[in-house]
This record gives C-alpha cells, structure tokens and sequence, in this order.
C-alpha cells in the first residue's frame, strides 16, 4: 500500500493485485474507503497532470456499481450492495457462475435499495463539455460535474464512455463493479470515413468496424480522432487480482 496522493482535504492510497474483498477490508482497517466516482473526479482536478507514482495504478475500482435488470435496462447506483455486503456478494458470486466468471444477482430488497439512488445508464458517448447537462455525469460527479468535463476536454479527452457487458438474457437483477480509467489513458478512437460505391458514411466508433463487409475501403482522417475516457464493467470474483484507490478526509482542512 502507497500513499501516492497527499491534497490538502484528501488522501489517497493505492492497493494492487489484490482480490477484491481483501484489498477493501485492508483499507478499511488503515482508515480509507473506496474511492467513488466524484472523489476520483476531485483528485484529478486538485493534481492537475494526475499520475500515479506507481506504475500500473492508471485505474481503479470505485465505490459505484451497474445495475443489469435486462440486456438493455441499466442503471448506475451509488448504493451498491457489494460495498455494503462484501462478505455476502463474494459468497454468492461462488455460487452462480456463468462462463466460469463469478456473477452478483440481487434480491429484491437490494434491487429497490439500489435503484433507490442511480440514474439510468446510457451507452452514448459523452462529450466532456456536457457533463452538467447530461443526466448521468451530472449524477456520478455531481456539483464537479462541469468542472471535471472542463479540465477533461483541455487535457485532450472529447468524451467519456460508460461501457457495459452483453447480455443476451438476464434471469434476474445483477450487479457489476466499476473500473475507473484516469484520464491519462484515454483511447483513441479513429473518425473513420466507410466507403461504398455513390455512399460515404461518418464512422465513429471503431467498434463497428467488425460489422462492415468484407472488402469496403476505409479511410482514418486525423483531424476528427477522438480520445474518449471509458469506464468498463467488472465482475466479482475472489480470484481475480485488482487495484483499489482508498480515500480518507484530512481533519481540520
């Protein structure tokens, strides 16, 4: 564990390779919680060029969590279940495996706790100068909201990304944890240009380059790549090694 942050109202510490439960009962014990996604917000605006002094500590887990209550309904809650219930999410993720990757499905009273306090997901990109506005920014980095997209968008990153995994069928709520990518480590995201004969379409997700057919001649402009900031979804399980960010109020400051 390094304290590798040091503000005058926060500080930070880091935890690799870790498994989840260890690495949270850890920095609970040193007087730390997980970071959440305001907090890791504020960090980065108080370090200005943030990085970590440890390499390989470029993202971290927070304390938010993504709600599945069908392929397509999302929700993302400040009441996640798996930080109120660490013990027991572990011990449910073992029993309900799917694809050998532990998976957490709520019960109904921690569905409606959790819904309680999220916003609806969306998987659009959004650009940083809309985080005010837009309904799920505004909810993850609240009053920073505005501010953060701004420092984002001089630093270079366009847009920041809430991804998600893909479910074809959900027999009930589940829940994943989140991995918060520091900015530094934005990807690229290439304006492609997708060519047919008399057609020519704008292409901004490369994602979408698996779908094209075979044999379309693209061309990448320059000029309009993107750098978007993506939050990717992580599953429970006790054997998989992770890095965790605590945190801690400084008192009097």
């Amino acid at each position: 564990m390094i304290i590798d942050v040091k503000p005058s109202r926060l500080e930070s510490t880091v935890i690799m390779d870790v498994p989840f439960d260890k690495g949270k009962e850890l920095l609970e014990k040193k007087g730390y919680r997980i970071i959440s996604l305001k907090e890791n917000a504020e960090l980065h605006l108080s370090q200005g060029y943030y990085k970590p002094a440890i390499q390989g500590a470029s993202a971290n887990l927070v304390r938010e969590g993504l709600i599945y209550l069908t392929p397509n309904k999302l929700f993302l809650t400040k009441n996640s279940p798996i930080m109120e219930h660490t013990k027991k999410a572990m011990q449910s993720a073992r029993k309900h495996i799917k694809y050998d990757v532990p998976t957490y499905y709520l019960t109904d009273e921690e569905t409606e706790r959790a819904l309680s306090n999220s916003v609806k997901h969306t998987s659009k990109t959004i650009p940083t100068t809309r985080f005010k506005d837009n309904e799920l920014t505004s909810f993850a980095f609240e009053d920073l909201a505005e501010d953060y997209g701004l420092f984002l968008k001089d630093s270079g990153i366009d847009g920041m990304f809430f991804s998600s995994a893909g479910f074809s069928m959900i027999p009930k709520p589940l829940i994943h944890l989140i991995y918060f990518t520091h900015w530094s480590k934005a990807d690229s995201i290439p304006h492609i240009v997708k060519t047919y004969p008399k057609k020519v379409e704008a292409v901004e997700n490369a994602d979408l380059l698996r779908d094209f057919v075979e044999g379309t001649k693209y061309v990448i402009d320059p000029s309009k790549t993107k750098r978007i900031l993506t939050l990717y979804p992580y599953e429970i399980d006790e054997v998989k090694s992770c890095t965790l960010r605590g945190i801690k109020y400084m008192k009097g400051k």
